[in-house]
């Protein structure tokens, strides 16, 4: 958490634009970045702004398999993330704060 305190100290905020446009605030200059993804071909709108970032984690995950490693995303961090989503809704229906 130290790390990521000490980033958030460097980088004042950022924007992040329906365009793809990021755009880092630092204490007297901003940075821009284009960050669009790469264009498939055998994609169609809307579909088109999500799929290398699925075809980047099929890589990734066909990878651990080939060299028997845990992958960064594993079915137990979904399953807690749809906990999270649930107890959400529960906390909402019940108006208070539920704890995990």
């Amino acid at each position: 958490m130290e790390k990521i305190g000490l980033i958030i100290q460097i980088i004042k905020y950022i924007d992040l634009d329906y365009n793809y446009k990021i755009v880092v605030h630092k204490k007297k200059y901003k940075k821009v970045f284009f960050a669009e993804p790469k264009k498939l071909n055998w994609l169609s709108k809307p579909w088109d702004q999500i799929q290398e970032s699925i075809v980047n984690n099929h890589k990734h995950f066909i990878k651990c398999l080939i060299n028997n490693i845990k992958p960064d995303n594993d079915g137990e961090d979904n399953i807690k993330s749809l906990a999270m989503v649930f107890t959400s809704y529960d906390s909402y229906i019940l108006k208070k704060e539920i704890k995990l």
